[in-house]
């Protein structure tokens, strides 16, 4: 059985009247608490990627930082943890022109 450290919750934040938590090791989803009638229920869902031109690469932005997924080689790397030092990574990286709308 996984450890329930594991599933540590990095941050949590209320949203109108919803409740979104972040993963501490698992950048790449969120959960999103809320109330149906007198039950409380909650889904984890994946980020957001943004592609790169290629498709082949992706950053997935999260609360703990931008991870940079390669999905050709199927590794990934939290690069930063704002986003202007992300951008500066992926310049280091020569990735940067690679993603357009980031």
């Amino acid at each position: 059985m996984t450890p329930f450290e594991v599933f540590e919750i990095s941050k949590i934040e209320l949203q109108d009247n919803d409740i979104m938590c972040y993963y501490k090791n698992f950048a790449q989803y969120r959960v999103i608490a809320f109330t149906i009638g007198g039950y409380m229920s909650a889904i984890a869902y994946p980020s957001t990627p943004i592609f790169s031109n290629d498709k082949t690469v992706a950053i997935i932005v999260s609360d703990s930082g931008f991870l940079f997924s390669d999905l050709k080689t199927k590794q990934c790397k939290i690069i930063r943890t704002t986003r202007n030092e992300a951008i500066k990574q992926l310049k280091n990286m020569n990735k940067i022109d690679e993603f357009p709308d980031f």
